[in-house]
């Protein structure tokens, strides 16, 4: 678990953890309803939570975890923001990536992170979040917003998007 004193917190002001857009039975790529999300989370994450600073995907990794859905479920989102997707850490890496973030470079920056589900939950935890809910499964409609406060405290919120038909409008 990430550790902070009360006056020295560095690193970003916010992280949006969000899991991969949809994905088809068999195969590395988003299902046709996971591009669909994919190109709709544009406007919708832009206009709710405005353009983040910088983007990051878990990169395809071993057999178990070759996937390339994370990265293409931000490439839309990362286009229209003219950012690069920063894909250096696979999927039992995000602990460096996390330790990376909480450093001067990411100072008071908005960042997002696409990963695989099983790992969203642990990641809230390690950033400090108390009891984050379990990620399962069967979401894919929803972004964590991670907020630290000037002494590095988290705060974790749900927003839901509510962007295709199907989706949740309540938690």
């Amino acid at each position: 678990m990430r550790q902070q004193s009360a006056t020295t917190y560095v690193g970003p002001s916010k992280i949006y953890l969000m899991r991969h857009c949809e994905k088809p039975d068999h195969g590395l790529t988003l299902s046709t309803w996971g591009y669909i999300r994919s190109m709709a989370i544009v406007p919708w994450f832009i206009n709710t939570f405005g353009m983040p600073d910088c983007i990051f995907a878990m990169q395809s990794g071993d057999v178990k975890h070759k996937t390339l859905r994370p990265v293409e479920s931000v490439t839309p989102l990362a286009s229209a923001c003219g950012l690069p997707i920063t894909i250096g850490y696979e999927y039992d890496q995000y602990q460096t990536l996390l330790q990376s973030l909480m450093t001067l470079q990411y100072q008071n920056k908005t960042i997002l992170v696409c990963w695989e589900y099983k790992e969203l939950t642990a990641m809230a935890k390690y950033l400090g979040v108390t009891n984050p809910p379990p990620w399962t499964s069967k979401i894919f409609d929803q972004v964590w917003i991670i907020t630290f406060d000037i002494n590095g405290t988290a705060t974790l919120q749900t927003q839901l998007e509510d962007l295709l038909k199907g989706d949740r409008s309540k938690i």
